[in-house]
Formats: C-alpha cells, sequence, structure tokens
C-alpha cells in the first residue's frame, strides 16, 4: 500500500509539473491597473468616501458613518483577498 501512495504522488507532481511547463505566465498586471479593477458603482453607500492606499499598499478608508465604513472595508478586504486566492489556484495548478 505504501508503495501505490508514493507511485500516485509522483505521478501527480510529474503532471502538475509538466502542465506547469505548457502553460503561459499570466500577463503582469501593475498597481495602478489592480486599483482600477476595485468596484466602485453599485455599492450601497449612504455618502461619498475616500480609500487611499500607502507606499506600502496599506489601505486607509475614511467614511462618515459605521455602515459605509463596513461596505467599503469588505470591498476591500475582497479584492486583496481575490488576489491571494488567484495565487493559490494557479499554485493548485501548477502555473505559478
Amino acid at each position: 500500500m505504501r508503495l501505490a501512495q508514493i507511485l500516485a504522488a509522483t505521478y501527480s507532481g510529474a503532471i502538475l509539473f509538466g502542465r506547469a511547463l505548457l502553460t503561459s505566465p499570466p500577463a503582469p498586471t501593475d498597481l495602478a491597473a489592480r486599483l482600477a479593477m476595485v468596484p466602485r458603482r453599485g455599492l450601497p453607500l449612504r455618502a461619498p468616501l475616500t480609500i487611499y492606499w500607502s507606499a506600502e499598499q496599506v489601505p486607509f478608508i475614511e467614511a462618515t458613518s459605521d455602515d459605509d465604513l463596513a461596505v467599503s472595508l469588505g470591498v476591500v478586504h475582497a479584492h486583496l483577498r481575490l488576489g491571494q486566492m488567484e495565487l493559490l489556484r494557479r499554485i493548485a495548478g501548477g502555473r505559478l
């Protein structure tokens, strides 16, 4: 049984490595393009708010109400989490 597990792991590794060799890398995106992907319309906000990013890419949010702050924090978190999820998806698919 142990030999079968080793062979299965070796086979899986070879498949992932082969797929990584055959897949072209994704096109790089710069910071401005990534920030342009943050949704700005259709959000349930009561008042305008400001989201700005420091030089270290730390987001800062200025809102007039807690509800607007929560919505904008969720949008920023989802935007950042999407990048992490995409990275993990590419790692799992052998396309990093």
